[in-house]
């Protein structure tokens, strides 16, 4: 959980937390996602809602095990 904490970009490496399951990056200041995302093949539950991310990169769709994606509040277009 890093909700609430005025993140303002989510580093290139997160890509190397391949065991990680649960992101919550809700309530940010966070613009891009990364494409290193798409490594990060165990997630279940990514939390990127209330933040200023206007696109949703095409390497999500490598997140397999992912179940649960909340992108509410914002500017994507």
């Amino acid at each position: 959980h890093l909700d609430y904490n005025k993140i303002e970009f989510i580093p290139d490496d997160i890509g190397k937390l391949i065991n990680l399951n649960r992101l919550d990056l809700s309530q940010n200041r966070i613009k891009k996602i990364p494409k290193t995302i798409k490594y990060l093949t165990n997630l279940k539950k990514l939390h990127l809602d209330n933040n200023k991310i206007k696109i949703i990169p095409i390497e999500i769709g490598n997140l397999l095990n992912l179940k649960i994606l909340y992108l509410s509040y914002n500017d994507i277009i």
